[in-house]
């Protein structure tokens, strides 16, 4: 019996609404303001029908079709007579109407709750860093509570916080100066500078600080989606969103970040996110986090490590959602005042791994993000205490990632029957990141190639073609699924047999696309 999953393009995630009042605003948007999805074929006469029966008035329409609309005020009585009393009817209202795809509400979340320690631990800048290439500029966009105007007093020697030219927006006070009021952002950008500027203090990587989050650390979703959009605008290459919010996937429904998060694909745009400080299993629906347990192939999850590399205590973690882990216990970053502290969170550890993706950009010859996503986690040196919490079982080596840069062929052949090494089937996904075609010598005609460690992960188009008389035969091995796809990812298998010989139930997730020309799946 075939046994496949298949994930519909869009995940739906629900918040609970909250009506804390956001400095800077001069009411609870979550009350009036809410999302709209036009669909493909709208008409801009439909739409000003639409709003002038809801009482509402646009705010904005991204090109991606997905707005934010605004009501005027309640109770209002539409053209058709329905009393509307509260933001909730409004919604089930417009998902009625012909021309609209979705709707769902601007709720709000915090970043995630973390640990300020007394005192430094193992954390070094100058471990994760290379310098950079200079072949490539990148431009990072941190998605935060801001930056402080002062942040390079707290430089201090093998911290460098000198991070004074930088673009961006405040979205809470609709200004151009994004000055961080509740510290977070402050840190992250820090840390993310103090490892991009550790061997080289001209390194070729921009900066662009967008305040999303208030001085009490919330933001609206809102306002993190323009924010991405602006900061694709202004040319990003790498988007931090070291936040995220507790929450359940409903397969198949709508949620307006990841719309962003997909036009992040299209525009070539890498996302770096938090797996989250609850210390749950974020594979399991009910445990969720997003924007982290997104299937995106151009989104990065991060978990965090304590000295020891093991799992933090307070570490989301999960062997599909979470991709990588990296130093999230006691990470020095600039304060408000001048000075430092040390924080330990899932956030810090989103910010190495940022800032190991731009050093890493700046050796491509054009920045990708799913190359670079390949690139990064084919790099990992694997640790067993990380086999089951994360997805690579490992820790990012940032040189062994450059290293990897010079397997440019766009064709990879599986030469042998073994799970790991060169001339493994494994090694030709996870370490030939340029490859968008993998065959199989003839002389693995009707040979069994184990999947024995873990998912193989595919996150990008790419064709597994067996070449010989008989069917290769794929064979999972132990309590694991043998393939995961990513939701842009568009698999072709041909002249393959993929048989579950493990204890796990499910041979295949697909989140993508499958094709089959002469394969079977058991």
């Amino acid at each position: 019996m075939k046994r496949i999953l298949t994930i519909g393009s869009t995940i739906v995630v629900l918040l609970i609404m909250t009506n804390t009042r956001v400095i800077g605003q001069t009411q609870d948007t979550s009350a009036f303001e809410f999302f709209v999805y036009l669909g493909d074929n709208f008409m801009e006469d439909s739409i000003e029908m639409y709003l002038d029966d809801l009482n509402a008035s646009k705010v904005w329409q991204l090109p991606n079709k997905l707005c934010l609309w605004k009501v005027n005020g309640f109770p209002f009585t539409s053209n058709s007579g329905q009393t509307y009393f509260d933001i909730h009817a409004v919604i089930q209202s417009s998902k009625r109407k012909t021309q609209i795809k979705e709707a769902d509400y601007n709720i709000a979340w915090t970043v995630s709750p973390e640990t300020v320690n007394a005192n430094a631990s193992c954390f070094d800048p100058m471990d994760y860093a290379v310098t950079d290439d200079n072949n490539t500029k990148i431009t990072i966009s941190i998605l935060d509570t801001g930056i402080s105007p002062s942040i390079s007093s707290s430089s201090m020697p093998g911290y460098n916080y000198d991070l004074t030219n930088y673009t961006g927006y405040d979205y809470v006070n609709d200004d151009n100066i994004p000055e961080d009021e509740h510290g977070h952002g402050t840190h992250v950008a820090g840390i993310i500078h103090s490892i991009t500027h550790a061997l080289n203090t001209n390194a070729d990587i921009d900066f662009d600080i967008r305040k999303t989050h208030n001085a009490e650390g919330k933001a609206y979703a809102a306002d993190v989606i323009k924010a991405m959009h602006d900061a694709m605008d202004a040319n990003a290459d790498i988007i931090n969103m070291s936040f995220g919010a507790k929450d359940t996937f409903e397969m198949g429904k709508f949620f307006p970040l990841r719309v962003a998060l997909n036009t992040a694909y299209q525009r070539g745009v890498l996302v770096v996110a938090a797996a989250g400080n609850e210390g749950d299993n974020i594979d399991i629906a009910a445990q969720s986090t997003i924007p982290a347990s997104f299937p995106e192939d151009n989104l990065i999850t991060v978990a965090a490590l304590n000295c020891a590399d093991s799992l933090t205590f307070f570490s989301n973690y999960g062997k599909d959602q979470s991709d990588v882990a990296s130093m999230g216990w006691k990470v020095a970053g600039p304060d408000l005042m001048g000075g430092i502290k040390y924080v330990s969170g899932t956030s810090q550890a989103t910010a190495i791994v940022t800032a190991q993706a731009a050093l890493l950009g700046t050796y491509m010859d054009a920045f990708d993000p799913v190359t670079a996503k390949c690139l990064l986690q084919g790099s990992v040196t694997s640790l067993p205490q990380l086999d089951t919490m994360v997805a690579t079982g490992g820790k990012i080596n940032l040189s062994f990632a450059i290293t990897l840069l010079a397997n440019t062929s766009n064709n990879y052949v599986v030469t042998n029957t073994l799970e790991t090494g060169p001339g493994s089937l494994r090694y030709g996904l996870e370490k030939h990141c340029f490859v968008n075609q993998i065959n199989f010598d003839p002389a693995t005609s009707g040979q069994i190639i184990p999947i024995a460690l873990r998912d193989l992960k595919i996150f990008k188009n790419i064709s597994l073609n067996g070449l010989g008389v008989s069917q290769t035969i794929l064979a999972v091995q132990g309590d694991h699924r043998g393939i995961t796809t990513g939701s842009n990812s568009v698999l072709a298998l041909k002249n393959l047999s993929i048989t579950n010989n493990g204890t796990y139930g499910q041979t295949i997730l697909n989140r993508g696309k499958i094709d089959i020309e002469n394969a079977k799946i058991k």
